[in-house]
């Protein structure tokens, strides 16, 4: 038989259990919270570059490039310094509104200007704009083929480096392009 003092203990044990799995279970969020904010990584303010907008970033290896309405910047230590690389640029002519990146090649898209290649990470940079109109907004590479965006002109490839460009905009009902995504090969 039961005995007064063991009634009392089987009416409360089932609320006991529950305190006890709700302080586990508070218990483990508290605990996941907490780890996400040391486990995910956090965004950081770095040293530049400044005084402008960035438009459009690119990466090499070490190598971090910035599209800026100053220009290309180029960092080498994920961000902490940062220098001009503009020599051949026209950075008056617009905003450097997109970078890509294939091999020693690294192409900037200009609005106002075209687009422009380095081959020496940044410090020269040759025009390479026959037959492509000025405001680029968008750049993307498949291969050796360059696609450029041309806000108002479509899409324009080049298969030659860009030495030479044509309009790819059979069936493109809004020619107002402002990024570009390929696919594949």
């Amino acid at each position: 038989m039961c005995n007064r003092f063991d009634k009392d203990l089987l009416k409360t044990y089932p609320i006991k259990m529950r305190m006890t799995f709700f302080h586990k279970i508070s218990f483990v969020i508290i605990i996941l919270l907490f780890n996400s904010m040391v486990i995910f990584p956090q965004w950081m303010q770095t040293n530049g570059p400044y005084g402008g907008k960035i438009f459009s970033f690119a990466t090499n290896g070490n190598n971090v490039f910035a599209g800026t309405n100053g220009g290309v910047y180029h960092s080498t230590d994920n961000g902490t310094t940062w220098n001009a690389v503009n020599n051949g640029l026209p950075v008056a002519a617009g905003n450097v509104n997109a970078l890509a990146i294939n091999g020693n090649n690294i192409y900037a898209g200009i609005g106002g200007s075209g687009v422009y290649l380095s081959t020496n990470n940044g410090l020269s940079w040759t025009g390479i704009n026959n037959g492509l109109p000025n405001t680029v907004y968008a750049l993307a590479l498949q291969g050796n083929n360059i696609y450029a965006g041309i806000f108002g002109n479509g899409i324009y490839l080049s298969t030659d480096n860009g030495t030479s460009w044509s309009d790819v905009n059979n069936g493109l009902t809004n020619k107002y392009v402002s990024s570009i995504a390929v696919k594949g090969n």
